[in-house]
């Protein structure tokens, strides 16, 4: 018996990745007596056109004996939610880094950034940096990101820098 229940699939912002939808998403417990074989869905692929639609999908459930189940349910197709990071070495004053920790698609320049944080900070580049930060520099990094395709993703990064001094002490 195949058992659908409602999913969100999320399109990356390169417009090159689609979003993919797997059986494991919309199943909602399907079960059959004689076990199940495999599940297969059918509207797998979403795109940039299809963010912020509702689109129906099916599950196919097949047993091990062949026999074929299905049901339909509604996904929301959404953009991506971008994972930023940043990395601050132990010592007062160090360099703060940004990442965007986006996938290569092998097409150059096939997006653009937007960061925006504390202090007015602004930046148009992958992966900025921020020299002699301080704890003026601590607060939330939002990161905007465009394909070429005209999708997006937004992601936001906490960062927290002490002012005290982080030096590791060394006994002898």
């Amino acid at each position: 018996v195949a058992v659908c229940k409602p999913a969100i699939v999320r399109v990356h912002p390169s417009g090159i990745l689609p979003g993919i939808l797997t059986p494991a998403a919309i199943d909602g417990g399907s079960y059959d007596n004689c076990g199940i074989d495999t599940m297969y869905v059918f509207k797998r692929e979403f795109y940039c056109a299809d963010i912020g639609s509702e689109i129906p999908v099916q599950l196919f459930v097949v047993d091990r004996s062949g026999n074929i189940d299905s049901c339909e349910t509604v996904i929301k197709v959404e953009e991506a939610l971008l994972s930023p990071s940043y990395s601050l070495g132990i010592c007062d004053n160090d360099t703060l880094r940004l990442f965007a920790n986006l996938p290569d698609t092998g097409v150059f320049n096939s997006y653009t950034y937007e960061w925006s944080g504390p202090n007015g900070f602004t930046s148009n580049v992958a992966n900025p940096s921020i020299p002699n930060a301080t704890s003026f520099n601590s607060g939330s990094y939002t990161l905007k990101v465009s394909g070429f395709g005209g999708c997006t993703g937004t992601g936001i990064v906490q960062v927290f820098i002490n002012e005290e001094i982080n030096t590791p002490i060394i006994f002898a």
